[in-house]
């Protein structure tokens, strides 16, 4: 149901019809954005949107929105706007919840596994391209780096630091992420496409890895290597 210009909708008695666990409609639009309504007793998958901020208003229950480093509690009048690219998930705190969302009507959505994505694809992107110190910037100060052709670990922003800088001078490794997905203990899965070459250009290591995340505070706290 959408309402036409100057006619008044009662979006209480709307959402009262609602029975799906998530729903999510338009209700006007204006100009060239959108208004929408969702209600919802269960959460919504991790996405971003590249193309478009977007605007929630709880009108009802407790709305919760999780970002990679925070989860923002909307009570009902309250609004929060989310910049676009901008990974995040909603879901109701308790119970249910409806809210208003105002947005592009040209709005893209784009699904994620974890909400860490961006920032691990930011981490492998820079390590491939030898930025130490962008890849670090993704990286809990205390953060501990398995030595995967040495054993044991190094620990810390320095310590990485040097033990990447005298890797490269021995091997030319490359780490392609082609799967990124929450585990059930809080850590981040991240299936990898591991190559690795010697100085000469000839292969010393061509297969998929699993690298195991455990984060902290919306940064990388330790990495762990499963090998298929």
């Amino acid at each position: 149901m959408q309402a036409t210009a100057l006619t008044r909708f009662d979006l209480g008695e709307l959402s009262q019809t609602v029975t799906d666990p998530y729903a999510n409609f338009p209700v006007a639009e204006l100009n060239d954005h959108v208004v929408r309504v969702s209600v919802m007793t269960e959460g919504y998958f991790w996405h971003f949107h590249p193309n478009s901020d977007e605007t929630f208003m709880t009108i009802e229950g407790i709305l919760l929105i999780d970002l990679e480093t925070e989860t923002v509690e909307l009570a009902p009048n309250q609004l929060f706007t989310i910049p676009k690219n901008t990974v995040h998930r909603t879901r109701p705190k308790a119970g249910r919840s409806v809210n208003i969302t105002f947005e592009h009507s040209q709005l893209e959505t784009i699904m994620t596994a974890s909400r860490y994505e961006s920032l691990i694809k930011k981490a492998y992107t820079a390590f491939n391209a030898r930025d130490i110190d962008t890849a670090l910037s993704t990286m809990h100060p205390e953060i501990e780096w398995p030595k995967a052709f040495e054993g044991g670990y190094v620990a810390g922003h320095d310590a990485i630091r040097t033990y990447w800088t005298r890797q490269w001078t021995e091997i030319n490794p490359n780490v392609e992420p082609i799967a990124i997905n929450d585990r059930e203990d809080g850590t981040v899965e991240v299936t990898v496409q591991q190559k690795v070459n010697d100085l000469q250009g000839n292969t010393i290591f061509d297969g998929l890895v699993k690298h195991i995340y455990t984060t902290l505070d919306g940064r990388l706290r330790r990495m762990d290597i499963e090998v298929n």
